[in-house]
C-alpha cells in the first residue's frame, strides 16, 4: 500500500501541493482538497437551491454539461466492487442534474430541448419512474399529448416486464394531469415566462381595460421594449375568456399572403380551400369569447390588417391583440403605446433602485445567479454625459449580458 500511495504521490508532484496525506489511520485527501464528483454534488444542490427561487436561465448555466455525463467514464475500464457504491453516487448526481435541467427548460419554454433530455434520461435510466415521469411532463408541456400518453403506456409496459409492477401513484398522477390539462401549453396557447415583471404600470392598466371587451387592440413601440412580454402579462391575469387565449407569432412569416395559414396551422386547423380566415373565424366564433395575439406583425402589416378585419367581423366575441412598431390603422383600433424605460437623472442610489429600468436589470441579474449592487457608483455611471463609455466596467457587464438586457430595452442615450 505504502509503494502504490508514493507512486501516486509522484504522479500527483507536478501539481504542486500534497494531494494525499499521512493520518494515524491511513491515509486521506489533504485539507481543501476535493474531487470533481464531489464538486458536481455541491454544484446540483446548488442547482436545486436556485430551481427553489425560479432562478431557472442560473440553473442550467450551474449544470453546464452535468446532466449528459455518463458515470461509466468513473474510472472507465477499471471492474472492481468498491467502486460501485462510487459509480451509483456520480449516477444519482447526473440523474437530479437532468432532472433539474428537464424541467427548467420547460419552465422557460424550450421545449424541444427539455423532451430531448427526457428520452435521454430514460434510455440512460429505463427503470427509474422519476424520469418518465419527466419525460410525460416535458411531452405534455410541449403540447404533445399523444406522446405523452405513448411515453406513460411504454413506462407501464417496461415495469411490468422487468419488474412486474404497476407505475407509482405519482407516475399515475402526471398521467392524469395530461389528460385533464384543460388548456395545453403547446403550438397556439399563451408562452409561459420564467422572469419577473417589472413595472409598467399604466400600460398594464391600459391594456387590461383594451382586451376585457371585443375589438381590435394594437401594442406598438420600437424594438426591445417588451411589447410582447406586456400582451403576456396581461393575458395571464385574464379570467373571463372561457374561449381560451390564442398565441400565434408571425415574426418568422414574410409574406402578407402567408399570415392566413400561418394562424390556421398554429391554432391545429386544417387548411383547406381559398380562405383559411374563413374557418379560422369560423372556429373562434364557436369558442366564444376568447383572445387571440397575433405577436409580431412588423414584416405583414397588410396580412394581419386584413386577417383581423375578418376575425372581428366573422367572430364578434373575439379580441384581437396585435404587436407590432405601428399599428394595423384600421377603423375601431386601440392602441396601447409602449416607451422605453427610462433611468432617472440626478437620482439617490435609494430613489435609482426602486426606478424600474434599474430593477429589471436587477432582476434579470440575479435570475442568472448574480447579484448587482445599487450604491453611489452605479448612480454616477447612470448619471454620467454618455452612458455608453466602453472604457467603463458598467458597460462590459451590459455588452457581456447583452442576450439579458437588450439596450433598446432602456433610454439610456446622452443627455
Amino acid at each position: 500500500m505504502r509503494g502504490l500511495v508514493g507512486d501516486l504521490r509522484k504522479r500527483l508532484a507536478d501539481i504542486g501541493q500534497d494531494i494525499v496525506v499521512t493520518t494515524p489511520t491511513g491515509y486521506r485527501l489533504a485539507a481543501g482538497v476535493t474531487t470533481d464528483v464531489a464538486e458536481l454534488e455541491t454544484t446540483v444542490a446548488k442547482a436545486a437551491g436556485l430551481r427553489a427561487t425560479g432562478r431557472w436561465h442560473a440553473l442550467l448555466a450551474r449544470l453546464g454539461a452535468a446532466p449528459t455525463l455518463d458515470p461509466g467514464d468513473l474510472a472507465a475500464g477499471l471492474e472492481a466492487a468498491w467502486l460501485d457504491p462510487h459509480r451509483a453516487r456520480l449516477q444519482e448526481t447526473v440523474l437530479q442534474a437532468g432532472l433539474l435541467a428537464t424541467a427548467a427548460y420547460g419552465e422557460l419554454g424550450d421545449h424541444a430541448a427539455g423532451v430531448a433530455l427526457g428520452r435521454h434520461l430514460v434510455a440512460a435510466h429505463p427503470l427509474d419512474e422519476r424520469v418518465h415521469r419527466a419525460l410525460i411532463q416535458a411531452l405534455s408541456a410541449a403540447g404533445d399529448r399523444s406522446a405523452a400518453v405513448q411515453a406513460f403506456d411504454a413506462c407501464r409496459v417496461l415495469l411490468a416486464d422487468e419488474l412486474g409492477v404497476d407505475p407509482s401513484p405519482d407516475t399515475v398522477a402526471a398521467y392524469l394531469q395530461v389528460l385533464e390539462g384543460a388548456e395545453p401549453s403547446g403550438a397556439g396557447s399563451m408562452p409561459r415566462s420564467a422572469t419577473s415583471f417589472v413595472g409598467r404600470d399604466a400600460e398594464l392598466r391600459g391594456l387590461a381595460a383594451a382586451s376585457a371587451r371585443p375589438g381590435l387592440v394594437s401594442v406598438v413601440g420600437p424594438g426591445g421594449v417588451g411589447k410582447s412580454r406586456l400582451v403576456q402579462e396581461v393575458l395571464t391575469r385574464a379570467i373571463d375568456l372561457p374561449g381560451g387565449r390564442h398565441w400565434v407569432s408571425l415574426a418568422s412569416v414574410a409574406e402578407d399572403a402567408l399570415v392566413d395559414a400561418t394562424v390556421a396551422l398554429t391554432l391545429g386547423l386544417a387548411v383547406t380551400g381559398d380562405s383559411p380566415s374563413r374557418a379560422i373565424a369560423s372556429h373562434l366564433a364557436h369558442l366564444g369569447r376568447s383572445v387571440v395575439v397575433l405577436d409580431g406583425c412588423e414584416a405583414v402589416r397588410d396580412g394581419a390588417a386584413t386577417l383581423a378585419h375578418a376575425l372581428l367581423e366573422d367572430a364578434p366575441a373575439t379580441t384581437v391583440v396585435v404587436t407590432s412598431r405601428v399599428g394595423l390603422g384600421l377603423a375601431g383600433e386601440h392602441v396601447v403605446q409602449v416607451s422605453p424605460l427610462r433611468v432617472p437623472q440626478d437620482a439617490t442610489p435609494e430613489e435609482l433602485a426602486e426606478s424600474d429600468p434599474v430593477r429589471l436589470i436587477v432582476d434579470r441579474v440575479a435570475e442568472y445567479g448574480g447579484e448587482l449592487l445599487v450604491d453611489a457608483e452605479l448612480a454616477a455611471y447612470l448619471d454620467a454625459p454618455t452612458v455608453y463609455t466602453p472604457a467603463s466596467p458598467r458597460q462590459q457587464l451590459v455588452d457581456v449580458n447583452t442576450d439579458l438586457f437588450p439596450k433598446d430595452e432602456f433610454d439610456l442615450s446622452p443627455r
